[in-house]
């Protein structure tokens, strides 16, 4: 095994067995998609006809909302794979195999090889992380270059304190700046900060040269930014600064401001716990006990103090920034999931002495958490796959066979690695499946792409296409009519939509609306005679409401039951105003 004593041989496994992992299927909307997807697939093709590629713009109007440098990296993506659905989201597929190769250099850095490469799988199969792998937005890229800058920074403080790493950090910043604003620079500026009060280095923030690291950075924003002021003028400073800066820093609620900003606070804070312990599973529980652990036993002696206080001020960070603006984003935590992935890959390799019963419990839970989670993976896998999908009894008895191996390892052996990689590659093995799940119709995929083959083969242009009911995302609908932009005409209030609905609906010409059966029968059928449903399809339930009907079938096994509570049929309608 010489590729696992080879740096560059092992780091360069990783980005290939990432690349190949991520990028199966990304052709293929699923579970992945993300409705901002649509922003930067429809610009980058507008900049591609138009020639425009300094301005985006989307169905022709300007497009401010973050700046220039992903744009560019999708349509470099369209000259080498073409202008295609691969193409734009290769460039997420790219920087998440990255961020794993530079996830394992700083956890060899701070621990060693073996903490390192269990922190790399883990950060492999974190759901937030698998997500954003495969979506056309700028958030894994933004990822990226946060995790470089603060590569970077430990290099530069544990290594030879070569300038090429304090420049390196700054230059990351910038380029970080240039994929989605200000977030590339307070992440690492704050674990930085942090870092060096809790060790107390202050020399650390006057060796780093915050003021040439500036005009680094601002050498590499500035450009771009003053051509967007030349050519778009206070139109674009406003926009930048209302919306982009202070409109998601401030917001004007009557009371007692600071009561408001405290309560806004805590709430927040509670909201990206519940995301980081939901959306980093099953990682979240172990990288949890680990931090509880280490702040019991940790001590400015040890080896691992100065490794602990980046990793937690990195995250501390995090979850205290965005939990102080006034609006909550889950996939604000992805810049968090290297940290979480280390902690956790260093609570199963840690030496723990069972002196306590924190420390029992960690033992207990170091070697049996991983088989409950295991198991628990694998009902729900095998229940989607068997109810809900259908697939074949041989499939699901060659996952039980595999697992039960899985499991018997995991039980018999001592290793406390051990328990950790079977569940990760357990893990790896769902994540490079999950496009079959698309295929077989455990998403909107298919039906979407039929209503949209149904408005082509009905109209000639010129029609307008809305979706009317809360449920159905009308990006993603958007992904399948790419000529015609869709109007979202429903709101989650049901008075709202009884009003709403029916008038925007018969004031235009010609006009095809997506939207629930159930929405259908209560806001228009019968009432609107004039209403044509030219195609129905099942789509998979946003809101499930599961009742004791549904353990019944559970128990009988009724499979077509089952299928009923998970999906719910959809109708494409048509209306065409009589001259």
């Amino acid at each position: 095994m010489k590729i696992l004593n080879n740096d560059f041989a092992f780091g360069f496994f990783i980005f290939v067995s990432a690349v190949l992992i991520f990028a199966h299927g990304i052709s293929v909307h699923g579970f992945e998609f993300r409705d901002d997807e649509i922003f930067y697939y429809k610009s980058t093709h507008e900049m591609v006809e138009t020639g425009e590629i300094m301005s985006p713009t989307y169905f022709g109007e300007d497009r401010f909302q973050k700046p220039i440098l992903f744009y560019w990296l999708i349509l470099l993506s369209y000259k080498i794979f073409g202008l295609n659905w691969f193409a734009a989201r290769a460039v997420s597929v790219l920087f998440a195999a990255l961020t794993l190769v530079v996830t394992w250099l700083i956890a060899k850095r701070l621990y060693d090889r073996r903490v390192a490469g269990l922190s790399a799988l883990m950060l492999a199969t974190i759901p937030l992380f698998v997500r954003h792998a495969r979506n056309a937005v700028p958030d894994m890229a933004l990822n990226f270059f946060i995790v470089l800058a603060v590569y970077c920074f430990i290099e530069w403080i544990m290594g030879n304190k070569s300038n090429r790493w304090r420049i390196g950090f700054f230059v990351a910043c910038g380029l970080g700046f240039m994929i989605k604003g200000f977030a590339a620079l307070l992440v690492p500026f704050m674990t930085v900060l942090g870092y060096a009060a809790f060790v107390r280095r202050g020399d650390v923030l006057r060796r780093l040269r915050f003021g040439q690291g500036m005009l680094i950075i601002l050498t590499i924003v500035l450009p771009w930014f003053l051509y967007m002021i030349k050519i778009h003028g206070s139109g674009y400073l406003d926009y930048m600064w209302s919306h982009e800066t202070m409109g998601r820093l401030m917001h004007v609620k009557e009371g007692n401001p600071i009561l408001i900003k405290i309560r806004t606070f805590v709430e927040h804070l509670i909201f990206y716990v519940q995301v980081f312990f939901q959306q980093f599973m099953p990682w979240s529980l172990f990288c949890a006990i680990g931090v509880l652990y280490s702040f019991r036993h940790i001590k400015p002696s040890r080896r691992d103090f100065e490794p602990f206080v980046i990793l937690v001020g990195w995250m501390a960070g995090v979850f205290g920034f965005f939990s102080f603006m006034y609006f909550t984003i889950s996939h604000y935590l992805l810049t968090i999931t290297t940290p979480a992935a280390i902690l956790a890959g260093h609570f199963f390799l840690r030496a723990i002495e069972p002196a306590g019963w924190l420390d029992r419990f960690c033992l207990w839970g170091r070697r049996y958490m991983p088989i409950i989670a295991g198991v628990f993976i694998a009902v729900v896998y095998v229940f989607i796959l068997t109810f809900i999908a259908g697939v074949s009894p041989l499939y699901f008895l060659s996952m039980a066979l595999f697992f039960a191996v899985c499991l018997v390892v995991m039980v018999r052996g001592q290793n406390r690695i051990r328990g950790p990689l079977f569940l990760g590659f357990f893990l790896l093995i769902i994540v490079f499946q999950s496009p079959m799940l698309s295929q077989l119709g455990l998403t909107s995929h298919l039906s979407l792409r039929q209503f949209a083959a149904a408005i082509d083969q009905d109209s000639p242009e010129p029609y307008h296409v809305a979706v009317a009911s809360h449920d159905i995302h009308e990006k993603e609908f958007q992904v399948y009519v790419p000529d015609v932009k869709i109007d979202k005409i429903a709101k989650d209030m049901d008075q709202y939509n009884r009003y709403m609905i029916p008038i925007y609906l018969v004031k235009k010409q010609r006009v095809y609306c997506l939207l629930t059966e159930k929405d259908y029968n209560k806001y228009l059928n019968p009432i609107y005679e004039d209403f044509n449903v030219i195609h129905k399809e099942t789509m998979l339930r946003k809101r499930l409401d599961l009742d004791a009907g549904f353990i019944r079938a559970l128990i009988r096994f009724d499979r077509q039951r089952i299928y009923e509570y998970f999906m719910e049929q959809v109708v494409l309608i048509m209306r065409e105003k009589r001259v």
